[in-house]
């Protein structure tokens, strides 16, 4: 089960990658075709979201509490950044952050102290 929520936390935080990339333009000069990208982009998202967040749910409920928490904050930090940027590229902050995260959380996950 933990390999399988694991699968489905990685297709859910590629949709949220996805999702980054077309809600935080570069260049936005507010046309419609470019909203309506911004709009979708915060749709898949979101929607990659609640994926992730129900693998972690599932990865919690295994026992592996230290992998749930991990996809938690790699879930929250660029759905926040993409929802509080506006129109802007802020959002793409997220995904400078994901590597750290990601290096960070599997040191945190791998520790003699995990348990």
């Amino acid at each position: 089960m933990i390999a399988f929520a694991a699968v489905v936390a990685v297709a859910g935080l590629v949709l949220i990658a996805l999702g980054v990339l077309d809600a935080s333009p570069l260049v936005n000069f507010g046309t419609a075709e470019e909203l309506e990208s911004i709009r979708r982009g915060r749709d898949r998202a979101v929607d990659g979201a609640v994926i992730a967040g129900l693998a972690a749910a599932a990865l919690a409920l295994a026992g592996a509490t230290r992998w749930a928490v991990l996809v938690a904050i790699a879930i929250a930090v660029p759905v926040a950044l993409v929802l509080l940027a506006g129109d802007t590229a802020f959002g793409l902050f997220s995904l400078v952050l994901w590597p750290v995260l990601l290096v960070v959380g599997v040191r945190w996950t791998t520790s003699t102290a995990a348990g």
